[in-house]
């Protein structure tokens, strides 16, 4: 096993991501991107909630799909 990580190792591939499991810059990123997307989804979900019936109207989205899409959690995509 030590000769195939060294060879793993001099090779130019992270040898984390392949023995050891995802390394831990690679979680943070994960869970930073998550985040962005949660805090994204929230946004875009108090917007369509405050829109008017005729903005609806205009982007084709009935009051009744925009009120159940704005009433689902942030985490609920």
């Amino acid at each position: 096993m030590k000769a195939v990580s060294h060879d793993l190792a001099h090779g130019g591939r992270r040898l984390s991501g392949i023995v050891g499991g995802p390394s831990p810059a690679f979680g943070l990123g994960s869970l930073a991107k998550t985040l962005q997307r949660w805090r994204d989804r929230a946004s875009q979900r108090r917007q369509l909630a405050g829109l008017t019936a005729r903005e609806l109207d205009d982007i084709g989205v009935s009051a009744d799909a925009a009120a159940a899409e704005a009433a689902k959690p942030f985490w609920r995509a």
